[in-house]
């Protein structure tokens, strides 16, 4: 079997069979030809944010969806990480809590069957990754990772952007070198830990999570982790996580080495193929592709010339350490009370911050809205004061379940 070794632009090709890649592209073909004209015009929809799957979540569909998962739970008979967390601790697991099993039901759009096996595989996973036992008695946090993870947590391969895309879902991006060259077992312990925080926030579990994959930078010298155990590793996670993937977007030069990369990705996402979109080009051809489907491209953690920024990594990173430590800082000079610390906005929130980074924010696009149609309401001569044009605006907007946020001047 003949093999890609041609070095083009410096960099060295992936080993990857030529037969390879032809496989991906009959596998991608063969997989959208399976699926109806309804199921993928549906499918890219949803990519772009027009719709979503999730369907209406009523108490009773709950209530059935909790009975049948627990139902399907005793009939899956291989469950190591599960059992364990019923013998070791009976009765303060959070295994058993309705907000970890309505995690994965939400991911799976309450099929309890899908959920069950989703539940169990990440349980597993979290064991076959080395974290220890007390993962199965109280949620994964940061500081089950090793100093060597936080390490390479903090170069910053991975990051989670600040705000949601144009439809509300939280967005993971792996930038620069995708941390290719480091050990892809610290490197599925710090994606895990990530897709669980995500997975706390009841609106990303309805809405699901996006992926933006962005290689930049000198592969020369680093060895693609293209062999089956990475890849059926990569396989796991992806099966365990605790957030629907809605959309895939990956981004890259046009050349043959990332052409390359994509073959072992499409062959990789298996159940996510239908969701994956490949935007190739100069750097500002991929941003404008990448608005098209809602993404804030002013936030992504890369420059234009490649250098990755961990600005808001750090941050991140402070305030989870600090949250996850249970303090109450309230009027002292240093991080305030948990409870005033928001991570990751709602999509109805309105967020006040100096400059243009949170313009794409959903919620202050809608508050723009509001505020340019009680502006038409005005020249049309409404006799409302400006007082209660700005009330009403805030009740709608509380209305939404929304919030007014502010940056304080130590970036949270």
């Amino acid at each position: 079997m003949t093999t890609a070794t041609t070095a083009e632009n410096n960099h060295v090709l992936p080993d990857i069979a030529i037969s390879s890649v032809k496989e991906a592209d009959d596998v991608m073909t063969r997989d959208l030809l399976r699926l109806s004209f309804e199921d993928r015009n549906a499918i890219d929809e949803e990519i772009h944010g027009v719709s979503n799957a999730f369907p209406a979540e009523t108490m009773e569909l709950m209530q059935t969806a909790l009975h049948n998962l627990s139902a399907e739970l005793l009939q899956i008979p291989n469950k190591p990480a599960f059992d364990k967390s019923q013998l070791l601790f009976p009765n303060d697991t959070y295994v058993n809590t309705l907000d970890f099993r309505l995690r994965f039901l939400r991911c799976e759009l309450f099929d309890a069957r899908k959920a069950a096996i989703r539940m169990v595989t990440f349980l597993d996973l979290l064991d076959e990754l080395g974290f220890g036992n007390e993962v199965l008695r109280r949620p994964i946090q940061f500081s089950d990772l090793s100093k060597e993870d936080v390490k390479l947590f903090r170069v910053g391969f991975v990051q989670m952007l600040p705000f949601r895309d144009r439809s509300g879902r939280p967005i993971l991006a792996g930038v620069g070198t995708i941390g290719f060259q480091y050990d892809l077992i610290q490197r599925m312990r710090i994606h895990l830990y990530i897709t669980f925080v995500f997975s706390n926030d009841v609106e990303s579990q309805r809405k699901g999570m996006v992926n933006v994959l962005w290689p930049e930078g000198d592969f020369s010298e680093i060895q693609m982790p293209l062999h089956n155990d990475s890849r059926n590793l990569l396989k796991k996670v992806i099966a365990a996580a605790p957030l629907r993937l809605v959309a895939v977007h990956i981004c890259f030069p046009d050349t043959l080495y990332f052409n390359l990369l994509r073959s072992f990705l499409i062959l990789t996402f298996s159940s996510q193929r239908s969701r994956m979109k490949f935007h190739v080009g100069t750097s500002i051809e991929r941003r404008y592709s990448l608005q098209g489907f809602g993404i804030p491209v002013e936030i992504l953690p890369i420059t234009h010339s490649g250098n990755v920024k961990r600005t808001c990594l750090y941050r991140w990173i402070r305030v989870r350490q600090f949250l996850e430590s249970g303090q109450k800082l309230i009027g002292t000079s240093n991080i305030r009370s948990d409870d005033s610390i928001i991570l990751l906005p709602r999509s109805n929130d309105v967020l006040f911050r100096t400059g243009t980074t949170a313009t794409a924010h959903p919620g202050n696009a809608h508050f723009r809205s509001l505020i340019e149609l009680k502006y038409e309401e005005v020249i049309l001569g409404c006799e409302l004061t400006q007082a209660i044009l700005a009330e009403e605006i805030v009740r709608e907007i509380e209305r939404m379940n929304g919030r007014f946020l502010k940056w304080d001047n130590r970036g949270h």
